[in-house]
């Protein structure tokens, strides 16, 4: 079993030895607005006679919204139309979570430690910039990323593009950058770009996420020995 969180154990020089870039995903990593997500879902795809269940949601999670509707609706909808809906859902979303959402447990006070280190962070997202920009400020940890990039006008996940670009503005080494996903497609676009991914069952079962380096059920399992293991296997 893993050690619990101890900042007593924590070797800031290590990690700053083996550490150029903490990557994080946003949404069921930094916040938890996964049921705001479901909900939205299960309403959009109502009408068309979807059954949009959990484990579609599941799959699907970490991709584009524009992804996500062109792969569930197929011919049903042309790609304008589809456009159109994904504005629709991030709109509704966004009203949503600005008030709803929440950080999750632990997340703070691993962006304070790896700020304390001085080691640079990014959000790698496939939500919208304005979202990111929007709940970061919401939350006020705006102030811990030095980039904060969104999938839009990129490849989607598991494309590993999103997760390229951060190392490529944080001017840092791929294979030094440590990923935070909680999604499938994360998992694997992190994976394709040569980095080292950490997953939390926020959204999916550890044997979903298989694909990681290291699988947790929260950031209170998480400790430095553990991020400097990974980096040293």
């Amino acid at each position: 079993m893993n050690k619990p969180l101890n900042i007593h154990f924590i070797n800031s020089r290590s990690l700053n030895q083996i550490l150029e870039a903490v990557i994080w995903d946003m949404d069921g990593v930094l916040i938890d607005s996964m049921e705001i997500h479901y909900a939205i879902w299960k309403e959009f795809f109502a009408p068309y006679q979807v059954e949009f269940t959990r484990q579609d949601f599941n799959r699907h999670f970490g991709t584009t919204n524009l992804q996500t509707i062109l792969t569930t609706l197929g011919d049903r909808v042309n790609h304008q139309q589809a456009i159109a809906l994904s504005n629709q859902k991030q709109a509704l979303f966004e009203q949503r979570a600005i008030q709803q959402v929440k950080l999750i447990p632990g997340v703070r006070g691993w962006l304070e430690k790896f700020q304390a280190m001085g080691i640079p962070q990014a959000v790698a997202s496939s939500n919208t910039q304005q979202f990111i920009e929007t709940v970061a400020r919401h939350l006020k940890i705006d102030h811990f990323f030095k980039v904060m990039i969104s999938a839009e006008g990129l490849k989607s996940k598991p494309h590993p593009q999103v997760f390229l670009e951060s190392a490529r503005r944080l001017h840092a080494d791929p294979t030094r950058c440590l990923v935070i996903e909680d999604a499938v497609a994360g998992v694997e676009g992190a994976k394709r770009a040569g980095m080292k991914c950490l997953a939390v069952t926020t959204t999916n079962p550890a044997s979903a996420l298989s694909g990681a380096d290291l699988v947790l059920n929260g950031f209170e399992e998480l400790t430095s020995e553990l991020i400097v293991g990974l980096f040293n296997s």
